[in-house]
């Protein structure tokens, strides 16, 4: 319902996590900071954009790449990941 009405009306919309260690934190062992290896769900709604397949190693180094991508937003120097999305041409 969401997803066809950000298409309806030409909105972008973008669903991710964190992929969390909760089942670590359950266990009663303490305080855990480990990353389970779970995988992280990328989902874009975009008239505009579509997932750039050509790119390699995607993971969570390129979300915020992503997203400032798509704000117009210059990615810093020290951020090494690259924008999942690419414009369509149209």
């Amino acid at each position: 319902m969401v997803h066809e009405a950000c298409e309806k009306n030409g909105y972008l919309m973008i669903i991710t996590a964190d992929h969390g260690n909760c089942e670590n934190m359950r266990s009663g062992r303490g305080t855990c900071t480990t990353h389970s290896k779970s995988k992280v769900p990328f989902i874009i709604t975009s008239n505009d954009y579509e997932i750039d397949k050509s790119l390699k190693n995607k993971g969570l180094k390129n979300i915020a790449p992503t997203i400032l991508y798509l704000m117009k937003i210059d990615k810093p120097a020290e951020m090494t990941g690259k924008s999942l999305v690419k414009k369509l041409n149209k």
